[in-house]
């Protein structure tokens, strides 16, 4: 059967991104980050996630096992699981799979009736690891290898593609942590729809947005309050089309398309805070805005020792861009 019209698009709008291919692997990967307004490229206290700085495993206080799942809008599903360890006396690692998917899309035929429902899946796995360098061993350099399919419909073959990361992260002093990172360079989708529409299809590249991040923090001295601050500036290559009509000897129309890459620049900017207002509870807050829009976010965590083992819930609750629903994120920490 052949379809003029699938949306299957805005598969995790969010803010811009939502236009770009793999949106649902900027959301990040924890709830604690999220109730922080994703914030964490400079977190070196041993809670940062490997998905915002890389350089920041060997930081990690011990091991530990993070899962966490979503209530999202829109026939959503976004759910992270994430295996993170310090290697002594200077390294650390982390694996990091995300799996994400829409259901119940709205199908039609030519005519603009109903044919049957489609379903999406994303999946991502990311391996990261980092090491100390200098002789006070408070700076440390990482990387990230990436690895992402996306299955949009059964008549286009899935998609598969690799990207890295680099990323340094640095305590200046016992209260200041500093980080910088660029994300998925080189990773883009190639798209064959020719299946699909018989012929008449065409080869399309999707690139990754590049992402140049820096980010500070700050912790207290009794280690009970952390606040920081992000920047990021996004550059993304798009595709453009369009017709350019020229005539033949008869002058009867030729109609010949064109295309040029273009860049766009987007940056965007986060701030979050974590409080501990007692042993068992940290409360946080955060928000995230860039052109157009302004997302606060909130969460909190619960502390508990279940025998000799650190366990950790974590929730977070965020606005989406464009009055498009709140994320609701819940994560569960174990200590290894």
């Amino acid at each position: 059967m052949k379809y003029t019209l699938l949306l299957i698009l805005v598969l995790f709008p969010r803010f811009s991104d939502g236009q770009s291919a793999a949106a649902f692997s900027r959301l990040g990967t924890g709830a604690r980050a999220l109730g922080m307004g994703n914030a964490a490229t400079g977190d070196v206290w041993g809670f940062g996630n490997a998905f915002f700085n890389p350089a920041t495993t060997p930081f990690k206080k011990y091991q530990h096992l993070e899962a966490n799942v979503s209530k999202m809008s829109f026939d959503r599903t976004w759910q992270t699981l994430e295996f993170a360890s310090p290697m002594k006396p200077t390294a650390g690692i982390s694996v990091t799979v995300t799996n994400a998917g829409v259901s119940d899309i709205d199908g039609r035929d030519a005519s603009g009736y109903h044919t049957e429902n489609f379903a999406t899946r994303d999946f991502s796995a990311r391996l990261s690891f980092g090491t100390k360098v200098g002789t006070k061993k408070r700076t440390a350099i990482g990387m990230r290898f990436s690895y992402f399919r996306s299955e949009m419909f059964e008549y286009v073959e899935p998609v598969n593609m690799l990207g890295s990361s680099f990323a340094l992260a640095s305590q200046i002093s016992p209260n200041i942590g500093l980080g910088v990172v660029v994300d998925d360079l080189l990773a883009r989708y190639s798209w064959d729809t020719s299946v699909l529409y018989e012929g008449e299809g065409r080869e399309t590249t999707d690139y990754l947005p590049t992402r140049y991040r820096g980010g500070i923090s700050y912790q207290s001295d009794d280690k009970r309050l952390i606040v920081s601050v992000d920047a990021e500036r996004t550059v993304e290559r798009r595709q453009r089309r369009f017709i350019e009509s020229t005539y033949s000897n008869t002058s009867a129309p030729i109609h010949l398309q064109e295309s040029e890459l273009l860049k766009v620049k987007i940056a965007k900017y986060r701030a979050g805070a974590e409080l501990m207002v007692a042993t068992p509870l940290s409360l946080r807050a955060g928000i995230e805005a860039g052109s157009g829009f302004i997302a606060p976010s909130a969460g909190l965590s619960i502390h508990q020792k279940i025998g000799e083992l650190p366990v950790q819930i974590d929730y977070a609750v965020k606005r989406e861009a464009y009055n498009t629903g709140w994320l609701h994120l819940v994560g569960l920490n174990v200590g290894l």
